[in-house]
């Protein structure tokens, strides 16, 4: 005789065959895989670069992708394909270069702050926080790293803008 499942039953099949079960309470609780730190994975934050610098985007790629929390969602040389990538990949946080050719980073944030409210904008400047850094703040950064910092509190910056829309100054 042939048996038939319920979804719930052939979900629960499944789970139980590929993940080992830590403790049920309803049937369906499970252990997840682990990072290689131990700790069990949660959503990755996607980050869109948008620098028209090409070293500068390499070296935010290698610090972003050393973080397994963290995960690049795409690249872009100017404010225009920023947008256009933002439309695309829908980024939770993007490091925003305020200087940048066709469409600056300012007017860019404006842009993006106003489209896609959820996004959530890290400019970056070699400039301190001067009017530079207000007129970001202006249109919708979250926060604002000098360049010669963003390497240093790079990855804590974004998982803080990321964490609730925190704004850092």
């Amino acid at each position: 005789m042939t048996r038939y499942y319920s979804i719930k039953e052939y979900f629960h099949s499944f789970l139980k065959k590929s993940f080992p079960i830590q403790h049920s309470t309803n049937g369906l609780d499970v252990q997840m895989p682990a990072k290689s730190d131990g700790q069990p994975f949660t959503k990755r934050i996607k980050i869109l670069i948008a620098d028209d610098h090409k070293v500068i985007r390499e070296g935010l790629r290698k610090i972003i992708e050393e973080d397994e929390d963290l995960i690049i969602a795409g690249e872009a040389a100017n404010g225009d394909e920023a947008i256009k990538m933002a439309r695309a990949t829908n980024p939770d946080v993007i490091i925003m270069d305020v200087s940048m050719p066709i469409m600056n980073g300012i007017q860019t944030t404006r842009k993006i702050s106003s489209e896609m409210p959820s996004i959530r904008i890290i400019g970056i400047s070699l400039w301190g926080f001067t009017m530079t850094g207000k007129r970001m703040k202006r249109a919708g950064a979250s926060a604002y790293l000098r360049k010669d910092k963003v390497f240093e509190t790079l990855c804590t910056t974004i998982k803080e803008v990321a964490k609730e829309g925190l704004n850092i100054g």
